[in-house]
């Protein structure tokens, strides 16, 4: 009864009952045809051995001689003759007279008329009596039957459909097995890995072959495994991300936050009776107050940027006016430190679909990190050009340069190359926004040469001319 419940069982049987239906209609619709058919082909023959007795009669002298010569003609037309010669004998078809009567079948020629729900005349006894003249009036009649009943061929026909039946059922079982089986086979293969992705096994997929709406439902599953697999993956990888963030913060916040509390301990054990030292102390602590509020401000800004929170509002504009305005702004730092701060901006407009104060804000770490990084003396390099369709943002400096190996871990947060030292006050998130900025605006950000911390911005000009 289990097996019943299964597609497979379902469509087995819903097979097997499609083929006895048409199996059964096929036989009742040969059946009817059959019988029509052979009741008009025995009628028309019957009629014309009815004839033949007729004839022989013409030519036959007495009724003795009728009675004599009835047997053979009886055996050669293949039809029970019987002569009568009291037309008050009881179990005549019909009275006796002096004209040919036909009994029991329709007289009327031409094509059968088939009916497929009308009634069909069974199987009718067909009989005639042929009158024998001595003189001018009937000495005689002769009484014409057939002598093969069409039961008989019927029972033979049906015989066969019934066999053709059985065997046409037969085949249709193991057809609808082989069916069943070949439909079900790829069905049962995702049952199982629906299965395995339920317990956790997210690698999995399923052949796509059969049917064509099957390989479309397999491919549709793989495509949909490797998309939840894929989402896992990356789930997986931003609570790894997501715990280093938390490790990382918690340094970061620790270690101006300890740096205050041991100032203020010192301060309260009399360390701050000194003019000096007091000094000192306020001049770190406000070194440490900055370091914290830049790096509030910076993930404040980071969390907006990654969650969609602060909308950019790309307009087109001239790229040139936002870079220089960058530039200005960090020429008394690179001053002060001794630096050589040189920009290189093209003739014309550089217009390019962008938010100036988003990207002025990328420029600036990009410019203040070359600032930060490069010793006295040293020479940053701002240059702006079109190539391809697009605005190249360069900065590069002569400093110390990137280790190789740091360049493919630059735009993570809290990144900090060997290069750099605590006493930099680096936060390590500077570079992670201009990635989110410049990604806000359909650009790329890349470090093009290590040695001398060359960084690449890359925008798309706008179409505006």
């Amino acid at each position: 009864m289990g097996r019943l419940n299964t597609l497979q069982g379902r469509l087995i049987i819903a097979f097997i009952l499609v083929v006895a239906v048409i199996l059964a209609f096929s036989g009742f619709l040969v059946n009817r045809i059959f019988l029509t058919y052979m009741q008009a082909d025995e009628a028309s023959q019957f009629t014309e051995k009815v004839k033949v007795v007729a004839d022989f009669l013409n030519y036959v002298d007495t009724v003795a001689d009728a009675q004599n010569q009835l047997p053979d003609l009886q055996r050669l037309l293949g039809v029970n003759l019987l002569l009568i010669t009291d037309p008050n004998q009881p179990g005549l078809p019909g009275p006796l007279g002096s004209t040919i009567e036909l009994f029991g079948f329709d007289q009327a020629a031409g094509r059968p008329r088939l009916s497929l729900f009308g009634r069909a005349r069974q199987n009718p006894q067909m009989q005639a009596v042929v009158p024998f003249f001595h003189g001018t009036e009937p000495a005689a009649w002769v009484l014409v039957e057939r002598n093969e009943d069409m039961a008989v061929a019927q029972s033979d026909l049906n015989a066969i459909l019934v066999e053709v039946s059985a065997l046409g059922l037969v085949l249709s079982m193991v057809l609808a097995v082989w069916l069943g089986r070949s439909l079900i086979r790829p069905l049962r293969e995702l049952t199982y890995a629906v299965e395995g992705m339920a317990e956790g096994d997210l690698g999995q997929s399923v052949p796509e072959t059969g049917s064509l709406e099957l390989q479309v439902l397999a491919r549709g599953f793989n495509e949909m495994s490797d998309r939840v697999r894929d989402s896992f993956e990356a789930m997986t990888a931003e609570r790894d991300r997501l715990k280093v963030f938390i490790a990382d913060m918690s340094h970061e916040l620790r270690t101006p936050l300890t740096a205050l509390s041991t100032f203020n301990q010192l301060m309260l054990e009399g360390a701050g009776d000194d003019p000096a030292t007091r000094r000192e102390f306020l001049v770190n602590s406000s070194k440490q107050i900055e370091r914290l509020r830049s790096l509030t401000e910076n993930l404040l800004q980071l969390s907006k940027l990654d969650s969609g929170l602060l909308e950019m509002r790309l307009e087109p504009s001239d790229l040139a006016d936002t870079v220089e305005e960058s530039v200005t702004r960090l020429e008394p730092a690179a001053r002060a430190k001794g630096l050589e701060l040189v920009a290189d901006f093209p003739e014309g407009r550089l217009t390019v679909d962008h938010d100036p104060s988003f990207l002025q804000q990328a420029v600036d770490n990009l410019v203040g990190n070359a600032v930060k990084y490069t010793p006295s003396g040293g020479r940053v390099e701002v240059s702006l050009a079109a190539e391809d369709g697009e605005a190249v943002l360069k900065v590069r400096d002569n400093g110390p340069g990137i280790d190789p190996d740091d360049v493919p871990n630059l735009f993570q947060r809290f990144y900090r190359g060997r290069n750099q030292t605590r006493e930099e006050n680096g936060s390590g998130l500077g570079l992670a926004i201009v990635a989110a900025v410049v990604a806000g605006h359909h650009g790329s950000i890349e470090v093009t040469d290590p040695s001398r911390a060359e960084f690449t911005m890359r925008l798309p000009l706008s179409n505006v001319t």
